[in-house]
């Protein structure tokens, strides 16, 4: 008989807590707050792993949402009705919609100020020019659009949930037809769905290439962040979870349990430091979008590896990332990861005239936004969405 099934899985909701500071450490190193990228010390070897590394944790969001949203849903969306539909959708927008808009006020509030003071590209902007990408955030759907501008001007990680809103749209219709197809072809299933990710991914990629030069700088970042690319993952999760479920009693040591988390963890990290090789070899296309074509079946390994070490509470690994305090920074992950972009922006209108923000700042800013994301979670994301379900 399968193992009986944690209701919480405390070890997956910390995991969200890394996941959203590797973002946010990417994004402050990318921009020089945290100090020099130097190939000589060991603080840049340091900063350049966030660089290096930063932009991948988007896509163990996107596998872990397809996990947990069929653990949660795969019996309340079981025949798939209207009103299943419906209380599933009103859930999702609860949970994260009323987050987002707050983050997107304040995003916007801190990118006009940055455009008052002569930074660009929000100096230049005009109603005409800048208002329909606002209004694709407000909606959202900016991901559907090749233009960087469109997708990241007003708050740059709002993008992926313009992508997980199109995840939930399909989800209901998703559910039952990915766990047939893994209870039939096993972990056989990963593959199928992976290369099914290759194959869009390198058709993207031959579009774009024949399009002209300065197109192509505007198409760069648009594989990586279009929905339709990014859905693969979420079914990964999908998939992942069936496999999870349908796995039966066994015990695994502590020390068996923490090499196979080494090796997890050193594969991811080898992946993210292959060279993109030049755009002649057959090799660049993978190598070049390695951020989730490569790193995504290892994401869906690690998550049903933390999945799996809840059924033995008593390791050390899952003690540790079941603790209660680790438990709330996850719970309040997703306000850490949508206001974080505001509070970058901040720091840069305190120490615009002085260059790059001293590191302490930057670091303190980092602190101060993990204590405001608890608090947003605390008393306003968890209120606003009992309220919501009501």
């Amino acid at each position: 008989m399968p193992t009986a099934i944690p209701h919480t899985l405390h070890s997956l909701t910390s995991a969200r807590f890394f996941a959203a500071m590797w973002v946010l450490m990417m994004h402050f190193s990318s921009v020089g707050a945290l100090g020099h990228t130097d190939s000589v010390s060991a603080y840049g070897a340091f900063l350049r792993f966030w660089l290096a590394t930063g932009g991948s944790a988007v896509g163990f969001f996107f596998v872990l949402s397809g996990f947990i949203l069929t653990h949660s849903y795969h019996q309340r969306l079981h025949d798939n009705t209207a009103g299943q539909r419906q209380h599933f959708w009103r859930a999702r927008f609860a949970r994260i919609y009323p987050t987002y808009l707050l983050a997107l006020c304040l995003t916007t509030a801190s990118a006009l100020t940055l455009g008052q003071l002569g930074v660009q590209p929000w100096s230049s902007c005009t109603l005409s020019q800048c208002g329909g990408s606002w209004l694709l955030s407000l909606v959202p759907l900016q991901s559907w659009f090749a233009d960087s501008q469109i997708q990241q001007l007003w708050n740059a990680p709002g993008w992926s949930i313009a992508t997980e809103a199109f995840f939930y749209a399909l989800f209901p219709w998703l559910l039952r037809p990915i766990m047939a197809l893994t209870r039939r072809f096993g972990w056989w299933s990963l593959g199928m769905i992976w290369l099914l990710q290759n194959l869009l991914f390198f058709a993207l990629s031959i579009y774009t290439a024949q399009a002209s030069p300065e197109l192509q700088a505007g198409l760069a970042w648009w594989p990586e962040r279009l929905p339709l690319l990014r859905l693969p993952e979420f079914a990964m999760g999908i998939s992942v979870w069936t496999l999870y479920n349908a796995q039966h009693t066994r015990t695994t040591s502590s020390t068996l349990q923490t090499w196979q988390a080494l090796a997890l963890i050193g594969a991811l990290t080898l992946i993210w430091y292959l060279p993109a090789p030049a755009s002649t070899s057959v090799l660049h296309i993978p190598l070049s979008g390695k951020a989730y074509l490569l790193a995504a079946p290892l994401f869906a390994a690690l998550i049903y590896w933390l999945a799996s070490a809840e059924r033995q509470p008593h390791q050390p690994l899952t003690r540790l990332l079941s603790a209660p305090t680790l438990v709330t920074l996850g719970q309040a992950s997703f306000a850490l990861y949508i206001i974080h972009w505001f509070g970058l922006q901040s720091l840069f209108i305190a120490f615009l005239h002085q260059g790059p923000p001293p590191v302490w700042a930057s670091y303190l800013t980092v602190a101060v936004l993990v204590v405001i994301s608890v608090a947003l979670h605390l008393g306003f994301e968890r209120p606003l969405q009992k309220r919501l379900m009501r």
